[in-house]
């Protein structure tokens, strides 16, 4: 199994639940964090869509330069204990076992 597959014992799925993206060195989100309530099937690349719609409405994505063609190349990234994972699109945030549903997670352009 990938380690974002893996789960613990008895963990339970949530229907829904508040997600926070945190700013990184590619993409600054405006307040300290952005806050998204998202559902069990909500993926990796809905997330990243969510945001820079968020950026967009508060002006600040024409500031970042965040255009059409760059959101491709962006991906959600889980930072636990100082290591960062790179999230695959098609993976559900919500389906995440312990402790990635506990990470800090940023956007950051994926190479």
């Amino acid at each position: 199994k990938q380690w974002y597959q893996r789960r613990v014992r008895g963990q339970t799925n949530k229907q829904s639940g508040v997600v926070r993206i945190y700013s990184s060195e590619d993409v600054a989100v405006i307040s300290p964090c952005i806050k998204l309530h998202i559902t069990h099937s909500t993926t990796s690349r809905d997330v990243i869509n969510s945001v820079i719609r968020k950026l967009r409405r508060q002006g600040a994505a024409g500031q970042l330069g965040l255009e059409d063609s760059d959101l491709s190349n962006l991906g959600l990234v889980a930072s636990v204990s100082n290591v960062k994972h790179h999230i695959p699109d098609t993976v559900q945030i919500l389906q995440l076992g312990q402790p990635w549903i506990n990470a800090k997670f940023h956007i950051r352009y994926i190479n």
